[in-house]
C-alpha cells in the first residue's frame, strides 16, 4: 500500500496535496515523499497532514521533520473539513484515512471530499483507504466518486485486506 501511495503519488505530482487522518505520519510521508526529502523527483508546494488528534499530529510532524526540514510537508492538528474550507488554493490530490466521530468513522470520507470538491481541479486525484475493511461506511462515499457525474474514474484497488480507492475528477 505504501509503495502504490508513493507511486500515484510521483506520477500525479501534485503541487498541492492535502492527506486526512495521518496519525502518526506513516502514509503522509508515503503521500509526501515523492515531492521532498531525499530522492524527491519533484518539487511541491503545500503537502499538509492533518490528525485531528494534538498529540499524534505532534509526534507526525516530528516524524516528517526527519524527510523535510523545509517544511513543505507539515502536519497541522485540526478538523479535515476546516483544513479544506480554510485552503486557498487547488487540491490536487486528497488522500483520506480520517475517523469522524459521532459514530460516522470513515463515513466522513464523502464530507471531507465535498468540502474539498471544488478545489479539486479536473484532473485530481483522491485516495480513499480502507475501501475494503470499511465499505459499509463508504457506501455513499463510493457512490458519490463511482457516478460519472461526479468523477471521470474510479477503481477499488484491493491487494490487502484494507483497499484503496483510487479516483480521478
Amino acid at each position: 500500500m505504501q509503495r502504490l501511495i508513493y507511486a500515484v503519488n510521483a506520477i500525479k505530482k501534485p503541487n498541492n496535496m492535502i492527506a486526512a487522518g495521518v496519525f502518526c505520519g506513516n502514509t503522509f510521508i508515503s503521500n509526501a515523499g515523492a515531492g521532498v526529502g531525499p530522492g524527491a523527483d519533484y518539487t511541491a508546494e503545500n503537502l499538509i497532514g492533518v490528525e485531528i488528534k494534538p498529540e499524534e499530529a505532534e509526534r507526525a510532524e516530528r516524524n516528517v521533520r526527519k524527510l523535510d526540514p523545509t517544511g513543505v510537508a507539515r502536519v497541522v492538528a485540526e478538523d479535515a473539513i476546516d483544513t479544506v474550507n480554510n485552503f486557498d488554493g487547488e487540491i490536487n490530490l486528497l488522500y483520506l484515512d480520517a475517523d469522524g466521530d459521532k459514530g460516522r468513522g470513515k463515513g466522513i470520507y464523502l464530507e471531507i471530499l465535498q468540502a474539498a470538491y471544488d478545489k479539486m481541479p479536473k484532473g485530481s486525484v483522491v485516495l480513499a483507504h480502507n475501501s475494503v475493511n470499511s465499505g459499509e461506511r463508504l457506501e455513499k462515499y463510493l457512490g458519490f466518486v463511482r457516478d460519472i457525474k461526479n468523477m471521470s474514474g474510479s477503481v477499488n484497488v484491493i491487494f490487502d485486506p484494507e483497499g484503496l480507492e483510487v479516483s480521478v475528477k
